[in-house]
């Protein structure tokens, strides 16, 4: 099994299973953040697991810790199943992410199959927004 993840400005799927993106693959932005999606792709080496796999999906700081955001300083992280068709060679998803005030610096968002015990991180850097 194998695990992708981009960023973009925005992506949908479609119902073929195609991902339509513009501004894929970015490294750096404002923050406040503009609105954004993750992009996750899971290819199997064989048949697809019968079962839902879980994604765990988490914004980390500078500072290694999950970001806090919002009034109420809630943590950024997503729970969500993905599950490929029976005869599927790979599955895919979108999220998107509305605005973030984000501390300036470097971020990951590191993105988990908890059953597979594999993960990615994908960084990027929120600078400053110039006014």
């Amino acid at each position: 099994m194998k695990l992708t993840v981009l960023i973009a400005d925005a992506a949908q799927v479609d119902l073929a299973g195609k991902v339509h993106a513009l501004g894929m693959g970015w490294d750096k932005t404002t923050t406040p953040t503009p609105p954004m999606t993750l992009i996750i792709f899971v290819d199997f080496e064989e048949s697809p697991p019968t079962a839902p796999l879980t994604l765990d999906v988490l914004c980390l700081g500078p500072d290694g810790e999950v970001v806090k955001a919002g009034p109420d300083k809630r943590e950024i992280k997503f729970r969500g199943h993905l599950q490929g068709d029976e005869n599927a060679l790979r599955a895919l998803a979108t999220i998107n992410i509305g605005p973030m005030q984000l501390e300036p610096g470097r971020h990951v968002w590191n993105v988990s199959i908890v059953e597979e015990g594999l993960s990615t991180v994908v960084p990027f850097e929120a600078i400053p927004a110039t006014s």
